[in-house]
């Protein structure tokens, strides 16, 4: 790096003196990196800073800046390394230097940006809350590359490291919930989280599952050796591959399924973000567990999760605990898994304290949650107009009309009699009892 000329150095000088400045921080936010001599200013005044106080904000966020111009090889808005890495590696011979350029490529790094409500307007010295906002920015590395087979476990080596990095920075950065992965068992319907999970955390944590699925085919001990390498203290991403990890057949062997479920926090059992692939995972290893594990895992759904913080009544965490219970085993029922206890019976006692529970609640606990869209589909279903009075069937389809469970759904019974029964439909305009706005409604859907 070329040194600055006097002039500029002075004035690299009187930014790097200004450090504790929020408006210094806001406008070095906004370039797109510092010249390196006066970034090694600022360090030495943010060590002055920290000395004070180390837990002063403005310096903690220029810590993140920092970080970001030096790790960030990408520092535009569009991360293209692994566009590149993937050009660079279709005809490259792997080697160590490909596997670093890999681990490079696949790296979380942190992104900063101006605070929401900063605007154009520079922060002055009382300026209170945040000055910058900080998210961690993942590359697209879901696109398949050819990996030659024995190079398979340190590729998976790599992207556990970089996992446990993200874990990492993601819980710095903070708040991070679990529901923000998508499942790694992807449901049957494609609009759910259709735009979501290739450059984000869940795009990584599919990859990482995917290799893994291709060194079970190569070297099932290999791939069983990775999966004993993940960390055991409480982690967002490991908690999700060790739900997901549990239900692959033969990748955990059935001498350590019941240490490896203990390994699964009750938080993290729990969760309504690991519960799809928690649930399918249960769903097929039941009928290949043993006595033992079965009666152990049995007792853990049926006590359901400790009683959360956030609920204060006791009615109501009541209801929550027996809520969680009766969908892990209702669901688990409705797959025809075997039961060493009496399902009715403790269904019974249980929706003792939920009196509203519906057995379709239990049908849908393994559905894929997040973002969807779809075009609102029409159901036309009337057999429930087909048992009432003649005079009652207006008002009755009134009141069934409407958004269903499902937001893409809206029920339209009588559309679907005026179709297939359409003397019926028209016998019961003549006598309906329903209000006028009411009646013309059905007269215009009969039409």
């Amino acid at each position: 790096v070329a040194v600055l000329p006097p002039r500029l150095a002075s004035l690299g000088w009187w930014v790097a003196k200004s450090a504790g400045s929020p408006a210094t921080l806001a406008w070095a936010a906004s370039q797109r990196r510092l010249n390196s001599e006066i970034r090694s200013q600022l360090e030495w005044q943010l060590e002055k800073i920290e000395d004070a106080d180390p837990q002063d904000q403005i310096a903690l966020q220029w810590r993140l800046l920092l970080e970001m111009w030096e790790t960030d090889d990408d520092a535009d808005a569009f991360d293209m390394r692994w566009y590149r890495f993937e050009t660079r590696a279709k005809n490259a011979i792997w080697t160590d230097r490909v596997l670093r350029d890999f681990e490079r490529s696949t790296r979380p790094v942190i992104k900063v940006q101006l605070g929401y409500a900063l605007g154009v307007v520079a922060p002055n010295d009382q300026t209170k809350g945040p000055i910058l906002r900080f998210e961690v920015s993942y590359p697209d590395c879901t696109k398949n590359i050819t990996i030659p087979p024995e190079w398979h476990p340190k590729v998976l080596n790599c992207l556990k490291e970089n996992l446990i990095r993200a874990d990492r920075m993601e819980d710095e950065i903070g708040p991070r919930f679990s529901n923000d992965l998508i499942p790694i068992r992807r449901g049957d319907d494609p609009n759910v989280n259709e735009y979501q999970g290739v450059r984000d955390l869940s795009g990584m944590v599919a990859r990482y599952a995917s290799e893994i699925t291709r060194l079970m085919e190569l070297d099932q001990d290999a791939a069983r050796h990775a999966v004993r390498s993940w960390p055991r203290e409480d982690s967002l991403v490991f908690a999700r591959l060790r739900c997901w990890a549990i239900g692959k057949v033969g990748l955990v062997p059935k001498g350590e399924r019941e240490a490896f479920l203990d390994q699964i926090s009750d938080e993290e059992f729990w969760h309504s973000g690991n519960q799809r692939d928690l649930l399918t995972s249960l769903q097929a290893i039941w009928d290949d567990l043993s006595v033992t594990e079965r009666r152990a895992l049995e007792a853990r759904l049926i006590a359901g999760p400790a009683r959360p913080d956030w609920i204060e009544k006791d009615k109501e965490a009541a209801e929550w605990i027996a809520f969680k219970s009766l969908s892990f085993i209702g669901y688990l029922q409705l797959q025809s898994c075997k039961f060493t206890f009496d399902y009715d019976k403790v269904k019974a006692k249980l929706r003792s304290r939920l009196p509203d529970w519906k057995d379709s609640f239990a049908a849908t606990a393994a559905d894929e949650t997040g973002s969807r869209g779809g075009i609102v589909r029409t159901i036309t279903e009337h057999d429930e107009l087909l048992g009432v009075p003649i005079k009652e069937v207006v008002a009755r389809a009134e009141e069934v009309s409407g958004k269903r469970d499902d937001f893409l759904e809206e029920s339209d019974p009588f559309r679907g009699l005026a179709a297939d029964r359409p003397a019926r439909a028209l016998a019961a305009l003549r006598q309906a009892t329903a209000d006028t706005d009411t009646r013309t409604k059905y007269w215009r859907t009969f039409f």
